[in-house]
């Protein structure tokens, strides 16, 4: 396989994630609007259910497993997005994706506290959204992402990763 030097290769260690992330300040987010799967977010042991349409929720801080009881989440995962406009206090903010295979990262949900979140904290990017190639898994109250299975585990990064987001501020 050849590269050219605008390709970045990876290889090596199991990773929780990988992609690209950009800072954005969660107090502007209002709402979002997306063509993808939804209406909730994934995990990459848990990407089926979600329907191919276009979504909209409100901002949200929803801990799952806890009230208030606000549901979809809108922090978290996302797939098979299109685009995304996110309604901000600053304006609208759209990003169209031109490939398929990758994640949308929203914002950093909250997790119950330890002791009730059993084996279900799942690490995120630092970052206010990501188009990601890779995403962690998620467990449950006794067993952890790892051990329920191959699509539990880290993706091991393998080759050259490369992808197309183009942004649009204003309507």
């Amino acid at each position: 396989m050849e590269h050219d030097e605008h390709d970045q290769l990876f290889e090596g260690a199991p990773q929780d994630f990988f992609g690209v992330g950009f800072d954005y300040p969660e107090a502007n987010v209002k709402r979002m609007k997306w063509l993808g799967n939804g209406p909730y977010r994934v995990w990459k042991n848990r990407l089926m259910g979600g329907t191919l349409n276009v979504w909209e929720n409100e901002y949200n801080n929803t801990v799952t497993g806890a009230g208030p009881w606000k549901y979809p989440e809108f922090k978290g995962y996302y797939s098979n997005v299109q685009w995304v406009q996110f309604q901000t206090s600053e304006g609208q903010i759209t990003a169209l994706v031109q490939q398929n295979d990758l994640f949308l990262q929203v914002l950093t949900p909250e997790f119950p506290e330890m002791k009730l979140a059993g084996k279900t904290f799942v690490p995120f990017p630092a970052a206010g959204i990501s188009f990601l190639h890779a995403i962690p898994g998620i467990g449950s109250k006794f067993i952890d992402a790892r051990s329920s299975g191959p699509q539990g585990e880290k993706t091991v990064a393998s080759g050259g990763y490369q992808g197309s987001v183009s942004f649009f501020f204003g309507k």
